[in-house]
């Protein structure tokens, strides 16, 4: 079981790899490797070149423990406490604006890419409906 699980977070941190070196490699500093590593699982995913067995137990493991990779980034916020004693409500309120940003966008762009789906599933039955009336 842990084996397993160990070897599914060593392939998704060798694919992470792979995007990270494509990317210097491609002398991409616009486009971080880690996503562009993202962007490679995801197409092996969709293209059956990687079964989702392969990586679904070890990507299961790290999102139920996501939140322990944020607490060295915590940590480090308490050397500049001098810093968040001056800044902390403007730093707070850009984190919560740009936060409710994101979620207002993602919201949006999944309504409307749902909306998209439902118009060409209903454009595929108007379509098979009609080829029906013309035989």
């Amino acid at each position: 079981m842990w084996a397993r699980r160990i070897g599914q977070v060593g392939l998704l941190v060798a694919i992470s790899a792979l995007g990270s070196a494509l990317a210097s490699w491609l002398h991409w500093s616009a486009i971080p490797g880690s996503l562009l590593g993202l962007g490679l699982l995801y197409a092996a995913l969709q293209l059956g070149w990687l079964p989702l067995s392969w990586v679904e137990e070890g990507a299961n493991w790290l999102l139920r423990h996501l939140l322990l990779f944020f607490v060295p980034s915590a940590v480090g916020i308490l050397q500049y406490t001098g810093l968040l004693r001056f800044e902390g409500w403007g730093i707070a309120t850009t984190i919560v604006a740009s936060t409710a940003l994101v979620m207002a966008v993602t919201g949006i762009t999944i309504d409307g890419a749902h909306r998209i789906k439902q118009l060409v599933r209903a454009w595929r039955i108007a379509r098979r409906r009609v080829g029906k009336a013309c035989r």
